[in-house]
């Protein structure tokens, strides 16, 4: 029996479309698993570190060090970031360098990589991910930080401000 139908008896009314953003992405009738990425925040309780799911507001962004326990907002203040994502069976937690803002980028980044990756699976086309690749806005900030420990400070100005209009033309 085809996933889909399993689903469909389950649930009338299922919509492939949506369903596709819980982490089932539609391919040709079936739904390809493990595509999921989740934003936690690992965070220092009373009992020890825990990693608890991120509260989010309703403007659709992340509450400052706010996280769900036993389905209560409860702040923690000490801890960081993390992306839970599924390489088979096998889980990969992900440190996310900064604060909410920077963790809901780097989730939507992240979601949208494995997608991508799954509809080119679905599709036949192996796609390769080369973790030695550098994206241009990491390549820039570690440029000027080195420009800087120079203390070559006018010239950082200049190259952040002339590599920062590049980088905003080109999305």
């Amino acid at each position: 029996m085809a996933v889909r139908h399993l689903f469909t008896m389950i649930i009338p009314h299922f919509d492939p479309v949506l369903w596709s953003c819980y982490g089932f992405l539609v391919s040709g009738g079936t739904l390809v698993a493990n595509t999921t990425v989740t934003l936690l925040r690992k965070c220092k309780t009373p009992d020890g570190w825990r990693y608890y799911p991120v509260v989010m507001s309703a403007n659709g962004k992340v509450k400052p060090n706010t996280v769900v326990v036993d389905g209560i907002e409860v702040a923690y203040p000490v801890g960081h970031y993390v992306l839970r994502s599924y390489a088979g069976d096998k889980i990969i937690w992900t440190r996310v360098k900064g604060g909410a803002t920077e963790a809901l980028e780097e989730l939507r980044v992240a979601q949208k990589r494995a997608n991508a990756v799954a509809v080119a699976a679905s599709a036949g086309v192996q796609v390769v991910l080369d973790p030695q690749r550098v994206s241009l806005r990491k390549a820039v900030d570690t440029y000027i930080k080195e420009v800087r420990s120079r203390k070559a400070l006018v010239a950082a100005a200049a190259y952040e401000f002339t590599l920062n209009e590049f980088l905003d033309g080109c999305s």
